[in-house]
């Protein structure tokens, strides 16, 4: 077992996902790792994680779940990240 780079982009952290030898190993990793992330508080890493997930098993968000997601990134307002 070992964690996850959260830090890596959503395609990434799912192509680390894809390697892993079984489905069990892939979801303990990942849970293991958002739970690390929960603990430490990071809240970016916890959402990275996350969408990794919904990508990983190939969910489509529904219109509800976007537009809450949508309201909660214009309500913080979106920033550029350095790297732009």
């Amino acid at each position: 077992m070992y964690r996850i780079d959260s830090f890596a982009t959503v395609d990434e952290i799912v192509e680390t996902i894809l390697k892993e030898k079984t489905q069990f190993e892939a979801e303990l990793n990942l849970g293991m790792s958002f739970a690390l992330a929960t603990r430490e508080g990071d809240s970016k890493s916890m959402l990275r994680l996350a969408l990794a997930h919904y990508v990983w098993k190939n969910h489509q968000l529904d219109a509800d779940t976007m537009a809450e997601m949508v309201a909660v990134m214009n309500w913080q307002g979106v920033k550029k990240s350095k790297a732009q």
